[in-house]
C-alpha cells in the first residue's frame, strides 16, 4: 500500500469540504498508514537529533531491573514541564488525565505519556497507595475475621466467593487478612497502542513496592472501565488503575485512577498524589542533586496475579444486572424468530468483556452481527483530512487527523461506509454502538426516507443510504431517555416499582426531557448537578452513607439548582440510573451489592454501555415479538412524549474547536506543541470567560438579567430573539482541592416574552473537561433544523475569534479568567 501524497490529501480535503465522504471512507487504511508513516519519521528524526535515547525497561526480560534518574535524563525527558501539564489537568479532572502519546515509540520524550514520565507517576502511585490504604486497615483492624467472613458469604453469593478465592488464590479468611495488611490494586486498560506495555510496566513497579497486583491472564487482554470500576470495589481493593482515553484520537493517551469503591479520586484526596509526585521530581531528583531509582519486579512476582479471566469477570459482573430468567428466554424467543441487531465495536475493547457476559446470562449470540469487531490500537475509522500552513513558505500543507471513534460527531460517522455496511439490511435493523473502554452506548437505526419529518421534529440525526434508507441517529440524550421509560415500564409491568423509592440522578446539560419524564412519574424524584460523573457519585455516596451507617430516619439532599428531596426509611430507596450528556449512564440495581469490605451500594459508581445494551435488546425483543410500531425508536419516543406529556423534544450539542488542528499539534516539536496549545487555550479562556463573567455579574447583583442580555445582543445581534427571552444565567462553579472553586459552565434558560418569542430553550456554555481545545454549547429547543444549527455554530466560532475581554471593558464586567490566561 503506497504512502497517501500530498496531491490525494488535497483532493481527499477538497471532496469532505463538499460533503463528499465515499472517497474518505475508501482511503481510511491508507489516511491510517499516512499518520502511522508520519509519526516514524517524527520520531526517527528525533531520534537523529538524540542519539542517546534508549529503552528505561526491557519488558522480555523477566527478571528484575533498575532505571536510575538523574538531573540530565530528567531534562532530557522534560520531567518538569511534563509536570506542570499534569498539575494544571489534574486539578479538574482527577480520574482520567489524557495527553498525548507517540503511537510509533512510547520512550519520546516530547509527548507527557512517556516510559519515564509514566514510571514516575507508578513510584509516585505506590507511596500514595500506602497512604490511602491506611483507611482500609482501619476498617478491619477491630474485625473478628471468621466472623466477618461468614457474614461476607451470607451476603456475596457462593459461586462469587469461589470467584474470588480464584482470583486472589487463597481461601476467604485469608483474602481478608491479606486486604488488611497490604494494598492491593488493579491494573488494566482498554485497546490503545501501549496498553499492554504500561500495565506490565506499572504492574511490576508496584510489585517492586509492595503493592499487590490484580491483573487479566495476559498483559495485552483488554476489558471494560465498568468491569475494573466493579471489581474494585468488589476485590476490597485499594483502587485500580485503567488506561483508556476512552473515545479521544489514538495519539491521545487517558490514565484513570480509581479509588476503593469504583469512583473517580475526589479532589482533596488527590492533592496528596500531587504533593507526592511534586515531591520526587522538584525535590529527589532536581533540588538534592541525587540519583533517583525505580525498580521493577521479576515478571513472576509474588505480588503479581495474573488471574482476571474473561468468564469469572462475566460471572461476577453477571449478578449486578436485573436481567430475569424471563427476559433471557423473550430474547432467545425473537431471536429464533429472525431477531436481528448489529453490535459495532469500532474496533474496541467490547467483544472480549461483552460476549461472556452474553453467554454467562444465557442468550443467544446468534441474534448479533458484529462489524469491527476485531481490537485495532489505531482504529479502522476516524480518519480525515486536515489543512494548515507551512510557516517558511506560507503554503498549504495536508495532513492526516484522527477525530477517534465517537459516533455522536458527524464527521466520525461520515468516515464510516455505513452505506456499504447495511447494504441489504432491513427496515427497522438497529445498530449498538460502543466506544473502545465500553461506556458509550449509542444507538443507530435504518429507517425510510418517508419518515424524515418524524425524525425533524425530535431533531434527530439520519444519514443518506440507498434505496429509500436512511440511518437515523437518535442522541444519546434521547436513548438515555427511552432507557429510563424501558426501565420503569418494565418495573412498573412486573409489579415492583411502588415497592422503592426512587431517586434519578441526572446532569444539568441536555437535561429539561430528562426533568420532564422525572416530573411526569410518581415516585421518582430528580437530583441535578453538575457534568462528570464524579458529581453524580457524590450523591450517590451521600444516600448510601445515610442509607447503611446512619440510623437517621430521614435525608434531605439539595441539588445544583435549589431543589430538594426527602427520603425517608418507609420504602427500599432504589438509585434508578445516573446519567450525563452523551458522557454515559448507569442502571440502577434492584439488589444490594457487597464488597469484601462488607461495605454496601445500590448503584456502581462508573457508567457502562453493557447494562443500557443488555435494557434495550429485552424492550426491543419484546416490541419485536409483538410486532409493534414502538420498535421504531423515534415512534417509541413520540408515543412516549404523548403518554408522559414531554415538551422538549430537541437536544444538541455544538464542538466549538479552538486553534490548530489537534492532529498537526500532536506531531509538532515540544516547544511548538507548547505554542500552538497555549494559544488555543487562551482562544477557550477568551470564549468562555465572556459566560463565565456575564453569569457572575448577574449572580453578584452588578448588573440585571435584562443588560445581560442586550450585551449579548450586542455582540451576536442576529440571535435577538433569543438573549431578549433571557430567563435564568447561573455559574456553575466546581470544587477542587482545599475548599476552592472553578468556574463549570454557564446555564442560561429562555422563556416567550411580550413582544419576543424563541425556539431555543436552554443553552449551557462549558470548557471541555477532556479536550484542550475544545469548548461545548448544549442546547435545548422546541424546534429547530439542521441548516439552524449549523449557522448557530458558524456565529459561536466566529464569536469565538474576537476579543470578547473588550466587550466586558466596555461595561465595566470584571474578568472571571484574567486576560491572557490559559484554561
Amino acid at each position: 500500500m503506497e504512502i497517501i501524497n500530498q496531491k490525494k490529501l488535497e483532493s481527499l480535503y477538497n471532496l469532505q469540504q463538499k460533503g463528499e465522504w465515499s472517497d474518505i471512507q475508501k482511503n481510511q487504511l491508507e489516511l491510517k498508514k499516512k499518520l502511522l508513516e508520519d509519526f516514524k519519521a517524527g520520531w526517527l528524526n528525533y531520534k537523529k537529533q538524540h542519539p542517546n535515547i534508549k529503552p528505561f525497561f526491557d519488558l522480555k526480560n523477566k527478571g528484575s531491573q533498575e532505571l536510575v534518574i538523574d538531573e540530565k535524563i530528567a531534562n532530557e525527558y522534560k520531567l518538569k514541564e511534563h509536570l506542570n501539564d499534569f498539575l494544571i489537568k489534574s486539578q479538574n479532572s482527577t480520574a482520567g488525565i489524557r495527553a498525548f502519546v507517540d503511537i510509533c515509540n512510547s520512550q519520546n520524550p516530547q509527548k507527557m505519556y512517556n516510559d519515564l514520565f509514566l514510571a514516575v507517576l507508578v513510584q509516585a502511585e505506590a507511596e500514595f497507595l500506602k497512604q490511602i490504604h491506611k483507611e482500609t486497615q482501619n476498617k478491619l483492624e477491630n474485625i473478628n475475621v471468621e466472623e466477618f467472613c461468614q457474614a461476607l458469604r451470607k451476603n456475596i453469593p457462593k459461586e462469587n466467593v469461589e470467584i474470588i478465592e480464584s482470583i486472589y488464590k487463597l481461601k476467604l479468611e485469608k483474602v481478608i487478612e491479606l486486604i488488611r495488611k497490604t494494598p492491593i490494586r488493579l491494573v488494566g486498560g482498554e485497546v490503545r497502542r501501549h496498553t499492554s506495555s504500561f500495565v506490565e510496566m506499572e504492574t511490576r513497579i508496584l510489585a517492586q513496592n509492595g503493592i499487590k497486583v490484580i491483573t487479566l491472564e495476559k498483559y495485552s487482554d483488554t476489558t471494560a472501565i465498568y468491569i475494573f470500576s466493579y471489581l474494585c470495589f468488589l476485590l476490597g481493593a485499594t483502587g485500580a488503575t485503567y488506561y483508556t482515553s476512552s473515545h479521544s484520537s489514538n495519539y491521545v493517551c487517558g490514565r484513570k485512577v480509581l479509588m476503593s469503591d469504583g469512583s473517580q479520586i475526589l479532589p482533596d484526596v488527590y492533592e496528596n498524589y500531587r504533593i507526592i509526585l511534586s515531591r520526587i521530581i522538584n525535590d529527589d531528583i532536581y533540588k538534592s542533586k541525587k540519583e533517583h531509582k525505580i525498580k521493577i519486579s521479576k515478571s513472576d512476582h509474588p505480588n503479581i496475579l495474573n488471574s482476571l479471566s474473561y468468564k469469572k469477570i462475566a460471572k461476577l459482573y453477571s449478578s449486578t444486572l436485573n436481567t430475569t430468567k424471563e427476559d433471557v428466554e423473550m430474547i432467545n424467543k425473537a431471536a429464533s424468530n429472525g431477531h436481528k441487531i448489529i453490535i459495532n465495536a469500532l474496533s474496541g475493547s467490547l467483544g472480549k468483556t461483552l460476549k461472556p457476559i452474553f453467554s454467562e446470562l444465557g442468550i443467544d449470540q446468534g441474534i448479533f452481527k458484529w462489524l469491527y469487531e476485531e481490537e485495532d490500537s489505531l482504529f479502522n475509522n476516524g480518519f480525515i483530512v486536515v489543512r494548515s500552513e507551512d510557516k517558511e513558505t506560507n503554503k498549504s500543507v495536508y495532513s492526516v487527523e484522527h477525530l477517534g471513534v465517537d459516533t455522536t460527531i458527524p464527521e466520525v460517522v461520515n468516515t464510516i461506509p455505513y452505506k456499504k455496511l447495511l447494504k441489504g439490511k432491513p427496515f427497522g435493523m438497529k445498530i449498538y454502538e460502543c466506544d473502545p473502554d465500553s461506556d458509550r452506548f449509542v444507538i443507530k437505526q435504518i429507517m425510510n426516507k418517508k419518515d424524515i419529518g418524524l425524525l425533524d421534529k425530535y431533531g434527530i440525526q439520519y444519514y443518506e443510504l440507498d434505496n429509500n434508507k436512511i440511518l437515523a441517529a437518535p442522541s444519546p440524550n434521547k436513548v438515555f431517555l427511552c432507557l429510563d421509560i424501558i426501565d420503569y415500564e418494565l418495573m412498573k409491568s412486573r409489579g415492583v416499582w411502588d415497592n422503592y423509592f426512587s431517586l434519578y440522578l441526572i446532569t444539568y446539560v441536555s437535561w429539561r426531557a430528562w426533568s420532564e419524564f422525572a416530573d411526569s412519574v410518581g415516585g421518582l424524584e430528580k437530583m441535578v448537578t453538575l457534568v462528570g460523573f464524579k458529581n453524580l457519585t457524590a450523591f450517590k455516596r451521600e444516600v448510601e452513607e445515610w442509607y447503611f451507617n446512619t440510623d437517621k430516619p430521614e435525608l434531605i439532599l439539595t441539588d445544583l439548582l435549589g431543589n430538594k428531596v426527602k427520603m425517608d426509611r418507609t420504602k427500599p430507596v432504589r438509585i434508578h440510573c445516573a446519567e450525563e450528556e452523551s458522557g454515559g449512564r448507569v442502571a440502577g440495581m434492584n439488589k444490594i451489592c457487597h464488597s469484601l469490605l462488607g461495605e454496601k451500594v445500590i448503584l456502581m459508581p462508573e457508567k457502562s454501555a453493557a447494562d443500557s445494551l443488555i435494557s434495550e435488546l429485552i424492550s426491543s425483543s419484546k416490541l419485536y415479538l409483538e410486532n409493534s410500531s414502538d420498535y421504531i425508536i423515534v415512534n417509541f419516543l413520540d408515543d412516549s412524549f404523548k403518554k408522559y406529556n414531554l415538551v422538549s423534544k430537541i437536544d444538541f450539542r455544538l464542538d466549538i474547536t479552538h486553534g490548530t488542528p489537534q492532529g498537526v499539534i500532536a506531531q509538532m516539536d515540544y516547544k511548538e506543541q507548547q505554542i500552538e496549545m497555549e494559544k488555543a487555550g487562551v482562544i477557550k479562556a477568551n470564549f468562555n470567560n465572556f459566560f463565565f463573567s456575564l453569569a457572575r455579574a448577574v449572580g453578584d447583583k452588578k448588573i440585571t438579567k435584562q443588560k445581560a442580555a442586550e450585551i449579548l445582543t450586542e455582540i451576536m445581534p442576529a440571535h435577538k430573539d433569543t438573549w431578549c427571552c433571557l430567563d435564568k444565567i447561573i455559574l456553575t462553579e466546581e470544587l477542587l482541592a482545599k475548599g476552592k472553586k472553578r468556574p463549570e459552565g454557564v446555564m442560561m434558560t429562555f422563556e416567550q416574552k411580550d413582544g419576543c418569542s424563541t425556539v431555543i430553550t436552554e443553552f449551557d456554555f462549558r470548557p471541555s473537561g477532556t479536550d484542550s481545545l475544545k469548548s461545548k454549547v448544549y442546547g435545548d429547543a422546541s424546534a429547530i433544523t439542521p441548516a439552524q444549527l449549523s449557522q448557530i455554530k458558524n456565529d459561536f466560532e466566529e464569536l469565538a475569534q474576537g476579543d470578547l475581554y473588550k466587550t466586558l471593558e466596555k461595561h465595566n464586567l470584571e474578568s472571571v479568567i484574567k486576560k491572557g490566561q490559559n484554561i
